[in-house]
């Protein structure tokens, strides 16, 4: 595991699409930010809020009926 951070993990900085700058400039130039969660501890929203996005839509799938379930480590490729 790689224990070095980028400077703006040092200097307490959130890293939005990876921290690639084209992704981070079509988020901030969009008219429509989607966030999606996968539950109500809102970490998608609280994330992108606090890098200064405000978005325009948002989401919480298990709101929708689905169910969050732990990786078992495995893949029904049969399903895909």
């Amino acid at each position: 595991m790689n224990s070095k951070k980028s400077s703006s993990e040092k200097k307490g900085g959130i890293r939005i699409g990876g921290y690639i700058s084209g992704m981070v400039a079509s988020a901030k130039a969009g008219k429509h930010l989607v966030g999606i969660d996968g539950y109500p501890v809102s970490c998608t929203k609280k994330t992108m809020e606090h890098a200064g996005f405000s978005l325009t839509d948002y989401v919480v799938v298990t709101a929708l009926g689905f169910e969050k379930k732990a990786y078992s480590g495995s893949i029904d490729k049969e399903a895909l």
